[in-house]
């Protein structure tokens, strides 16, 4: 048996959220509000994307609750300057869930991890016919060496 030696770094775990979404609900949402609900509520990237799936109040029920996750694993909810656009859920190549975080949702996952060095968004997305769910931890890595 043989092992493998990493150099290893600290970790700490700065919030964990969750959230489960109604597709029926995000269907009606859609339905009463249309252009003006996605536009506030998903980037023009996300829009794209969503277009281009079968069943897209499930599509965006998904990434509704990812958002919601993340606001509530940052501990701040959509805060007053923040917005729902602020978090944006698109997919890697290999089609997993991605966050990229910016305006003042960036401004307030940086304060969170100052003193713990850079962070990490894992984020995770499921769905069936009646509900979306996802789950977020937001992680800070802090680099070897580094005093906590």
């Amino acid at each position: 048996m043989t092992a493998t030696v990493v150099k290893a770094r600290a970790l700490n775990i700065l919030g964990i959220g969750n959230d489960l979404c109604d597709v029926a609900r995000m269907a009606g949402l859609i339905q009463r509000y249309g252009p003006r609900l996605l536009d506030q509520t998903f980037t023009r990237a996300e829009q794209d994307l969503a277009r281009r799936q079968p069943d897209q109040p499930l599509f965006y029920a998904g990434r509704f609750a990812a958002k919601e996750a993340f606001v509530k694993a940052l501990g701040t909810g959509i805060a007053e300057r923040m917005s729902w656009t602020d978090v944006e859920v698109l997919a890697s190549p290999e089609g997993l869930p991605v966050a990229t975080i910016s305006g003042e949702a960036l401004v307030q996952l940086k304060h969170l991890a100052e003193r713990e060095g850079d962070a990490t968004v894992h984020l995770s997305i499921t769905h069936d016919a009646r509900f979306a769910a996802a789950f977020v931890i937001l992680e800070a890595c802090r680099p070897p060496g580094r005093a906590p």
